[in-house]
């Protein structure tokens, strides 16, 4: 249960890491993205440039594209940044995000359903990334993991937030080793107010963000991210 991209990527520092989502533009923009490179190149700057930690993505094509580019910077610096799936993991099987190179799964913590997920995706070598509301829940994924389980990703905005006034409770029922990525929603903010909930973050206690939509396959993408990547 110990997580490699805990361990490297996400690991905790003095600086608030930011991890974005690349969500594959509507009526075959991903297609077109893939053959002419475009995703690639994206990817590439996404590391180069705006130095982000890692990519979120719940569309297996792109992150098949995403992996592979990823994957020819090794040996490089900087080098390969993790892909994690955050999508419904019912639309594929466990061997089906191992082969497109995902490297994590983002899984829930509500229900005994959740954790055979997380068991199976930890079997076919994908790290687990506990998504939670609670402190229940952080007391559920602890005694189901004997403790190890060590990244965590707590909402702090759109429809599944944890209720303001639990979200200390939470940070405070985990294990003082754990990674903990907080999720930001509404990226570019004309005022810049994600800025601002990500140093929020950071001050309860999380060691990473995450901007959702971050990435739409439109060009201002990386000039959006090398503003903002580093909070």
């Amino acid at each position: 249960w110990s997580s490699d991209v805990c361990s490297s990527d996400l690991k905790p520092s003095k600086v608030l890491t930011v991890g974005v989502e690349y969500s594959p533009p509507q009526s075959g923009g991903l297609e077109e993205d893939r053959n002419d490179g475009s995703l690639d190149v994206l990817s590439m700057k996404l590391r180069q440039q705006a130095k982000v930690s890692f990519i979120a993505c719940s569309d297996l094509t792109a992150i098949r594209v995403l992996s592979a580019e990823q994957e020819s910077a090794k040996g490089n610096f900087p080098g390969p940044i993790p892909i994690i799936f955050n999508g419904e993991w019912s639309s594929f099987s466990m061997e089906d995000l191992s082969e497109a190179g995902a490297s994590a799964i983002v899984v829930g913590a509500g229900t005994v359903e959740d954790l055979s997920i997380a068991d199976l995706a930890s079997s076919r070598g994908l790290e687990v990334i506990w998504k939670l509301s609670s402190v229940e829940e952080v007391k559920r994924v602890l005694e189901h993991t004997n403790e190890l389980a060590d990244v965590f990703m707590l909402d702090v905005g759109g429809d599944e937030i944890a209720s303001p006034t639990t979200i200390p409770q939470i940070i405070e029922a985990l294990p003082k080793s754990s990674m903990l990525i907080a999720t930001l929603h509404d990226a570019m903010q004309e005022d810049g107010k994600e800025i601002e909930t990500g140093k929020e973050c950071k001050s309860m206690g999380c060691s990473s963000v995450l901007v959702k939509n971050a990435c739409v396959g439109d060009k201002e993408d990386v000039d959006y991210e090398i503003g903002r990547a580093h909070v």
